[in-house]
């Protein structure tokens, strides 16, 4: 089994040369992102480990299960990407490409053509040279929202109208394999 090592993207190259690690992260494998709400410092996951098309994407507290890692897959429309799970195989996903507030997302299959636009994400920086995101939805220009901005486990993520509250507030931090 590979041990887990967890760096933040935040990480400058001359403290890595200073540390000496240059040979250590030449071996490290890139396994995903975890995404972390900076409001509630919780994991973006998949309900109940779920691999079903459907299940829910909630929020729960950063434990390095594979539900909670994602990866970034890029996208030709307008600078779009799809947020895939690495341990369903399945994209995050709003329901019947509904537009109002408050619809909760899901996963599901991944959509095959750029047609796919209710699976389609733009990622906003807060400030500029910010690490932290607005994820915002490609089809209905709402953004991914902890409602209420609670810190409660398996709560609900929704989309909802951009505002500049923390609880619309994402930091990407990559996970490694050693």
């Amino acid at each position: 089994m590979m041990k887990k090592l967890f760096i933040s993207l935040s990480i400058g190259v001359s403290l890595i040369g200073l540390l000496g690690l240059e040979a250590a992260f030449a071996t490290l494998t890139p396994r995903g992102f975890y995404i972390i709400n900076a409001s509630s410092g919780k994991c973006l996951d998949v309900k109940s480990n779920s691999f079903n098309s459907g299940a829910l994407i909630v929020q729960s507290q950063c434990n390095g299960e594979s539900s909670q890692i994602w990866t970034v897959l890029g996208n030709n429309q307008q600078g779009s990407i799809m947020l895939y799970n690495n341990n369903s195989k399945l994209c995050i996903d709003i329901p019947s490409s509904l537009k109002t507030d408050g619809v909760k997302l899901q996963q599901y299959r991944c959509g095959s053509d750029e047609t796919t636009y209710n699976q389609l994400f733009f990622l906003d920086s807060i400030t500029v040279g910010s690490r932290i995101q607005r994820i915002r939805a490609h089809h209905s220009n709402k953004c991914l929202d902890v409602p209420y901005g609670s810190h409660a486990d398996n709560e609900v993520i929704q989309q909802y109208t951009c505002h500049n509250g923390v609880n619309q507030q994402w930091l990407f931090v990559m996970e490694f394999y050693l």
